[in-house]
This record gives C-alpha cells, structure tokens and sequence, in this order.
C-alpha cells in the first residue's frame, strides 16, 4: 500500500493474520452454538423432555438464544472475512463486545436452568463447562487481553450467580456445600487462572505470528531488490545480510542480443516479448548456476554480476563459466531451430565495485557502481569490432586463472576516455 512506511506494513500484514484466526475462532464458535441448537431441540422434542412440563412454555428461551448467538457469530465471520478481503482492520471493541456477549452466554443458559429447576443443578449445568470452552478458544484471537479478561468476566459472571443462587434458594443446595460456599467459588478463581495461562500461551503464540510475518516480509524486500531471478541457494544467504554500501572484488557480465531490432521491426509486440523471455529464461538459469545474479535488465540485454551481494570467492572463473555455457547451449538452440537463430556478445571483466541499495526509502535498487561496469560493457561492445562472440579483460583472464589455450588474445584496444589500452581476450 503506498505511503506506508516499513513498519506500518509489517504490522498491517500481522494484523491481516490475526483477523485470519479470528475468523476461525468466530467459525468454530458459532457452530459450537448451532450444534448445541440442534442438540437441544432433539432433546426437548423426543420422547423424554427432562425439563418440568409446568415450564414447558420456557422451552423456546434456549432456542432462540442458541440461534441468534450462532447467527450472530456467523456473521462476525463473514463480515471479518470481508474485511481481510478489503483489506481493513478489526476495531478492538468490537473484539471486546463479542468476548462480552460470548461469555455471557454460558451464564445466560445457568440462569434459565435455575429459573425453570433446581439453583443447584443449574450452577452445575453444562453451561459452567462452556466457560472453559470459550476461554480456550480466545487464543486464537493471539491478543492475552482478552484472553485474560474473558477469564475474568467469565469467572466474574460465575460468582454473581453462585451468589445470587445461595441467596435466592439455600433450600436447594445439600447443607454441605452451604457451610463451603467456596466449592463454588473457586469454579470462578479457575476461569480467571484459565484467562492467565490461555494468554500467556496466546502471547507466545502471536510472537510467532510475528516472527513469521517478518521472515515473509524479508523475502518480500529481498524479491523487491533482486528480483526474481536469483538461486534458492543465493536467496537463503540472502535472508541474512544487509545491503549497505559497500566496496567488493566483483566479475561483471554484459550480454547483448545482437541484431534484435532487426528481428523485432516485422514481427508483434507479443511475439518479440515471447522471444527474448525464452532466449533469457536459460541464460538466467545458467547465471544462478554460477553464482550470480541479474542485477539490470537493458532491453535485448542484461548485466549480470558476481560476487555481490555474496561472493563464492571465485567470481571470475564463475562468469567466465557462465559465458561458456550460454554459449554452448545457444548453440544447441540454433542448431534446431535454424530459421530462427540468435547470436549474442558477451563481455566481461573484474574489479572493484562500490555496490548498496541506492534509491529513497519507498524505492531502492541493488546498484553496482564503478570503473569495473563501464569496462565490461566496453568489453561487450568490442565483439563488434572482431567479430567475436565473448571477450573477457586481462584481469578477468588472469583471475580467472584460465590457460593460455583456452582464450586468444586480441589486439590492445584504446577506448575513449582513458589513457591506457584494453587488452581483451577472446572466449575459445
């Protein structure tokens, strides 16, 4: 999203994953509450109905608030799912309503048990167990606060009642348990405790969410700076350095197609598209064998580099190795397809390079800057003038540790600009 600054996007994407599991949470919440509709109507309309028939008429209570809380949480689910889908966030409120509602609905069912019976059974009704259900659930919502304060409404709401029951009815508790009032109470200290441990354990489990969150975003600012076109070997390394500007020994490639306007004046966009992505996927792939990278795309060509931003400790001998097999696969290529036959000219040469990130914050480029670029793209350009189709500089043969059989040397050249003479040696 533009003008995001780094820190704001790495916490937007947390939060699309959080909204992810609380969608989860709200899902299995709301069919925990359809399946405990379904249950209770098969219970109530089969042959035993356990509830006195003097309040048969209370029956529809349940029902109807089983079914509004799974409509209710069915439609936080798709109303959050539309929000991941925007793009928006959750108010935290809203959070805290629905954790509001969702625990009072296990206290909203042991009232209506001890309304319709016995205060007793009612405080040991399945409802105290649903308090327990929602308070695991809360950590998916990966937020201890709320983990934490469910417990404690829970745990809250749980001793209203106990109190309100022993007030109310003392004649329905065994006399046992009035002289040890806390055999209910301490249901209440075990669903705040459950409130703690839950959220610490959310706590440590949304530190992961964040972790991971950060390992995509760092392979996203990696993709960003290199592209696509580097190794899974390179891109690991990758992952753990920092591209501050630096000077390194580096190998630079040039690669032109030659005679690619010619190609491209009678022939469509399309196609000429289609012919330089397929002339270009197995040099790159060649390339990353080596140990290097793409770090500029030039039309019918690019410039490939190695030894930044990692270096192999070989990087010559690498280049000069990838230029050997583009050129030998290329000429597998054109032996087949005769009529539609390329020809490239390659130059390399190696030095010192000052190489970084260089660009603002919103936009930065892996820049390779130095004598050492001009020189190979020079290197490049005298292919032309010998006919030939790979020329390397003396320091990149002489890095390289080739033999004096595997190059021919060529005539000194004097290039423009600087005062001594280029001695370029051809790739046999």
């Amino acid at each position: 999203m533009p003008g995001k600054s780094k820190s704001n996007e790495f916490d937007f994407e947390l939060h699309q994953q959080l909204l992810r599991s609380e969608r989860i949470r709200v899902t299995i919440v709301g069919s925990l509450f359809l399946f405990a509709l379904l249950a209770f109507m098969i219970q109530t309309t089969g042959g035993r109905n356990p509830f006195p028939r003097e309040n048969s008429h209370l029956l529809f209570i349940p029902a109807l608030l089983f079914g509004l809380a799974a409509v209710f949480e069915f439609a936080l689910a798709f109303y959050i799912h539309n929000l991941i889908l925007s793009r928006s966030r959750l108010q935290s409120w809203i959070q805290y309503i629905n954790m509001l509602l969702e625990m009072s609905a296990p206290s909203a069912m042991i009232f209506w048990f001890m309304s319709i019976g016995d205060y007793f059974l009612g405080l040991s009704s399945p409802g105290t167990y649903a308090y327990f259900t929602f308070i695991l659930l809360s950590v998916l919502r990966l937020d201890w606060k709320l983990c934490l304060a469910g417990g404690l409404v829970g745990g809250l709401q749980y001793a209203l009642l106990v109190h309100y029951a022993l007030h109310a009815s003392p004649e329905s508790f065994p006399p046992r348990l009035l002289e040890f009032p806390s055999y209910f109470y301490s249901r209440c200290t075990v669903m705040a405790v459950s409130g703690l441990v839950v959220g610490i354990v959310a706590s440590q489990l949304h530190r992961r969410a964040e972790a991971a969150v950060s390992i995509v975003e760092e392979r996203n600012r990696i993709l960003d700076t290199f592209g696509k076109h580097v190794s899974p070997e390179v891109a690991n390394q990758l992952m753990n350095q920092e591209y501050e500007i630096e000077s390194r020994e580096v190998a630079v490639m040039f690669l032109d197609i030659r005679d690619f306007t010619r190609f491209a004046e009678n022939r469509s966009p399309v196609e000429v598209i289609g012919r330089l992505n397929e002339a270009f996927a197995f040099m790159i792939d060649i390339v990353n064998e080596n140990r290097g990278i793409i770090n500029k795309f030039l039309g019918d060509g690019f410039m490939a580099v190695f030894g930044a931003p990692i270096s192999s400790g070989n990087n010559a001998a690498n280049a000069v190795a990838a230029a050997r097999s583009i050129l030998e696969e290329l000429d597998r290529r054109n032996a087949r397809f005769t009529d539609d036959a390329i020809q490239v000219g390659i130059g390399i040469h190696f030095g010192e390079a000052v190489t970084g990130n260089v660009g603002s914050p919103r936009r930065k480029e892996y820049t390779i800057i130095g004598d050492v670029v001009n020189l190979a793209s020079r290197m490049e350009g005298l292919n032309k003038k010998f006919g030939s189709r790979a020329l390397i500089s003396e320091a990149a043969f002489r890095q390289a540790g080739l033999g004096e059989s595997e190059v021919s040397k060529m005539p000194q050249v004097q290039v423009k600009g600087r005062q001594e003479t280029l001695q370029p040696y051809q790739l046999v």
